[in-house]
């Protein structure tokens, strides 16, 4: 939900850091108060605040509303990216993938997905891998994080902040095809030959004898295609 209206914007804002406001308080006598009535009642309307012996009070899904805007200003905040990924091996292979679809047509990665607001995510990166590949897993764990911001002149276009997970094959046949990717197994020194995502801690994260990895990079772009990385902080544990 985005709110364009700065006069619906201003209310929310208002109401940030009351309890409650009447009417008068939060239109102040200011414009034309039909107007400011009917962006109330859109609030009303959307669930975002409700009206209560004369005064208006955020609802419960106003309150979470409010968590993803500027408190000066009403606007939505840009977030990073929140998402997974999961290094899935049997023997000596990984499962690996390349996408099929923009961004980043073409290039090969690890399983991975947007982690969903209000899941618990250890439950959501076993079950939603296992969706994506066809195989049962086990020994799950989590791997590392890695913060990833992607830029083109000096723009920067996306922001990642990604759980990295481990996973062994306990049974089953990897899907080939699924939306937007397909998928093979690979060895470590096929998957780095391949036109794989420029790394920040790739090496570190399949590396055995690391328990945890964090880091953070930056990535570059040109025309739709990445040019280089450069890693700015790493630690291993």
């Amino acid at each position: 939900m985005h709110l364009e209206n700065s006069v619906q914007q201003k209310i929310i804002r208002d109401l940030i850091h009351v309890e409650k406001a009447s009417f008068n308080q939060l239109w102040k006598k200011k414009g034309d108060s039909n107007k400011f009535a009917y962006h109330l009642n859109r609030l009303i309307n959307l669930g975002l605040i409700k009206k209560k012996s004369g005064h208006y009070t955020l609802t419960r899904l106003g309150k979470t509303f409010i968590a993803f805007l500027d408190s000066t200003t009403g606007s939505a905040l840009s977030m990073p990216t929140l998402a997974y990924v999961c290094i899935i091996k049997k023997g000596r292979q990984y499962v690996c993938h390349e996408r099929t679809k923009a961004p980043f047509r073409g290039y090969w990665s690890f399983v991975s997905g947007t982690l969903q607001f209000g899941s618990a995510i250890d439950a959501q990166v076993a079950t939603d891998a296992r969706t994506q590949t066809g195989l049962v897993l086990h020994d799950v764990k989590h791997k590392g994080i890695e913060e990833i911001r992607t830029l083109e002149d000096n723009e920067i276009l996306y922001h990642h902040l990604l759980l990295i997970y481990t996973a062994k094959v306990k049974k089953g046949t990897l899907r080939v095809t699924l939306p937007g990717k397909r998928q093979q197994w690979m060895t470590e020194k096929e998957f780095l030959s391949a036109k794989t995502f420029p790394p920040i801690a790739v090496h570190e994260l399949l590396d055995n004898n690391n328990t945890f990895v964090i880091a953070s990079g930056e990535r570059y772009m040109k025309q739709g295609q990445f040019t280089g990385s450069a890693t700015q902080r790493l630690f291993t544990f």
